[in-house]
């Protein structure tokens, strides 16, 4: 894991220290991991999103194609981020 200094706010700081009094987290580290999680997770769920809408817009303009057995499944995997076989 990489280690990274990083400068927050005064408010920033409060919440840390409230999330970890709260004991919902045991430092500052997961407390920051945590809300990358969450964003990572958002962009992620953006791009599923978009190509969602292009795979739609491509029906919708006649440019479908025969699925495969495993299309599905190779799809998933290459929105997940997933690149093993």
């Amino acid at each position: 894991m990489e280690t990274m200094t990083i400068e927050i706010t005064d408010d920033m700081k409060k919440y840390v220290d409230r999330q970890i009094a709260s004991g919902g987290f045991k430092d500052g580290s997961a407390v920051v991991q945590a809300f990358f999680s969450v964003a990572l997770l958002g962009e992620r769920r953006r791009e599923i999103d978009q190509k969602l809408l292009e795979a739609v817009d491509q029906a919708d303009r006649g440019e479908c194609v025969p699925w495969h057995p495993g299309d599905a499944q190779g799809l998933f995997r290459q929105i997940s981020g997933d690149r093993a076989k």
